[in-house]
Order: structure tokens, then sequence, then C-alpha cells
């Protein structure tokens, strides 16, 4: 109970957010607006204060490698998986791009911080692998791939800039600032908006959540899920072993790649022609898988 407490408080706000779309006091449309506040404000100034006064060390490299490497490995053997399925080509680009993109911004950060207590090195870690391993790849490979199976012609260089991954700079600002001594009332400002990170990235979670997603051919979703909440940390598993990382770094990694599935993948494999509804019907079941199979990854990863 102990291991479970504290990620089943995360998924409590999730439901909040299902709740507050129930009783139409928000809708789903709403989500935008919070997500807009999620990645411009509190997101960079969690990154900021997470990474200010840290000490960083080159494990947090092999973790982005280790998190790069595993996407690639996931996405080819996904796309082996989907041959026998007989997807057409964007299902096929949206059941790899399911299989392997996880919401590690939304949902990874506020259990690693639930489940880990607030460690501040176990949030640099987290911070690392969501924003370099996984947010990155999502904006540049995932929408290259979801072009080449979906057979349109987005371009990376509209989506990828410091505009659209704030976070990024603002980690690397931390960082650098770290000799100096920041006023207190520029970090306690900085801390409490960073803090409105987790319940706000939950409720909506919750709100983006619909059952209406499930839809279409249930087996490839299915499929897609199990793979994405099974499959992807036992690559992670093997990654790691390979790299050397151990200790907290490899259980936070480990985590946060058990993330269900990003609902920023389902934007881009829509806006590179693939199958959008295809990820978003994998992110609803995954979302709610994840509330019984991440409690059980942190016990067997601890």
């Amino acid at each position: 109970m102990e291991t479970f407490a504290p990620v089943l408080s995360v998924f409590l706000l999730l439901f909040t957010g299902v709740l507050l779309r129930k009783l139409n006091v928000l809708q789903q449309s709403d989500g935008r607006v919070i997500n807009s506040l999620i990645i411009y404000a509190t997101v960079p100034a969690l990154a900021f204060g997470i990474f200010y006064g840290q000490k960083l060390s080159w494990t947090l490299a092999l973790v982005v490698l280790a998190g790069n490497v595993a996407n690639i490995v996931s996405l080819l053997i996904a796309r082996q998986v989907a041959r026998p399925l007989r997807l057409s080509r964007p299902q096929t680009g949206a059941f790899m791009m399911a299989a392997s993109f996880g919401n590690t911004t939304f949902m990874g950060i506020p259990v690693v911080d639930a489940a880990f207590h607030g460690d501040p090195q176990a949030l640099v870690v987290a911070m690392m692998y969501s924003e370099l391993a996984m947010s990155l790849p999502v904006y540049t490979l995932g929408l290259w791939l979801a072009s080449k199976y979906g057979g349109s012609h987005a371009s990376i260089r509209d989506v990828v800039s410091p505009r659209r991954l704030p976070a990024i700079p603002a980690m690397a600002l931390g960082a650098l600032l770290t000799p100096l001594a920041i006023p207190d009332a520029i970090t306690g400002a900085l801390e409490r908006l960073g803090a409105c990170t987790l319940p706000l990235a939950m409720i909506s979670v919750g709100l983006m959540l619909s059952a209406r997603s499930f839809e279409g051919n249930r087996g490839p979703i299915l499929v897609a899920a199990a793979m994405k909440l099974f499959c992807m940390p036992v690559i992670m598993y093997a990654i790691l072993t390979l790299f050397g990382v151990h200790g907290l770094a490899r259980q936070v990694t480990l985590l946060q790649a058990g993330m269900p599935v990003s609902i920023i993948a389902g934007v881009m494999a829509a806006r590179g022609g693939s199958d959008g509804p295809f990820v978003a019907a994998v992110t609803l079941v995954t979302t709610l898988g994840s509330v019984v199979s991440l409690p059980l990854l942190l016990t067997i990863i601890r």
C-alpha cells in the first residue's frame, strides 16, 4: 500500500478532471487552455526549479541516449507486429507511434514526483527523459514517421522550436545559473508556479479522455496498448542494463517508459496524415490501464 498510495493519489486528480467534464463544470475543449498554461508556464518554471542548484552527471546523458534507442527499437518491433494485423499505412504509422511514445510530461513527472516523494534527483532524471528522450522525438521522429505512413508533407521545422518546447531552454537556464544566487522572491514564485503542474496536468488528462475514442478495430488498439504499457519497460530495462545505468536513474527511467500513450503523439499522427483517432483510442486504454500497471511497475523496479 505504501508503494501504491502516492501513485493512486495522482490518479484521483485525473478522475477529478473526468468528473468536472461530466458535471459540465469544464468542457473537453478547456483542456487546450490548461495545456497551454502547463506547457508555457508551469512546466518551464518546474524545469528551471528542478535544475537550479543540482549537480548533473553523465548518467543523465546515458538516460537520454537509452530513451532514444528504446524509441527506435520499439518502433521497429511495432512495425513487425503491425504486419499480420493487416492495417492500412496510416494505421500502421499510428500503431507504431502509440506503441512507443509515452505521456512523460503530463503524467510522468507528476507520477515520479509522487512516487519518489519529490526527490530532486529523481525529478532531474524524469525531466531530462521527458524533454530530450520523448517530447523532442515525438515532434521530430514522430512527425516524420506519421508523414511517411500518412502521405502528407508536414514540416518538422514548423513544430520544433523553443516556443514549442520551452522546458528545454528552461532546464539549460536553471543549470547555467546554478553558481549564482537568485533572490528568494523569484525562486519562490517559480516554485509555486511549478507546483501547479501536477494537479493541472492530471485534470487536463482527465478532461481529454473520451470513450468515443475507443471505436473501430479494437484488436490492434489493445495490442498497441499492451506493447506500450508492458513491452516498452522491458525494452528500456534491456537497454539500461547494456548501458550500465543503475540505481535511482534506472528506476525513474523505467517508470517513465511505462507511461501511457502521449496525447501529443495523437496530435502529431493526425498532423502527418496517419490515423490520429487510433492513437487517441490507445491513449484512452493505456491511461485507464496505467492505474493498475504503473503501481505494479513501481513495485517491481523497487
